[in-house]
């Protein structure tokens, strides 16, 4: 929580791509009517491929501030490689909830 603000932390990726941008305008939006404010972290690629090019990208997510987030999002159909989202998710034992989208 910030000020009167409570905190949703976004892990996602590619929002440089329509459908991840869209996606963050409304969910923002939602986020903002509930009166919550929304921290967007985005890895460049989806991190599916070539574990060299992604230890720097997955960093992103370790930036995650636990002291001021009550809850984590996990767009899991968007980053996808398994290893770096069940890392985040580990992570949840920080946050209050963790909600995570199209699992398999």
């Amino acid at each position: 929580m910030i000020g009167k603000y409570k905190i949703i932390a976004l892990c996602i990726s590619r929002i440089q791509e329509t459908f991840s941008h869209d996606f963050i305008l409304i969910f923002s939006e939602v986020v903002k009517r509930a009166g919550y404010r929304l921290f967007v972290y985005n890895a460049c690629s989806d991190l599916e491929n070539d574990e060299s090019k992604n230890i720097g990208q997955k960093f992103t997510f370790d930036l995650i501030d636990y002291q001021v987030v009550d809850a984590l999002v996990v767009y899991e159909d968007r980053i996808r490689n398994r290893m770096i989202s069940d890392e985040i998710i580990a992570t949840k034992k920080h946050a209050k909830a963790c909600f995570s989208f199209w699992r398999n």
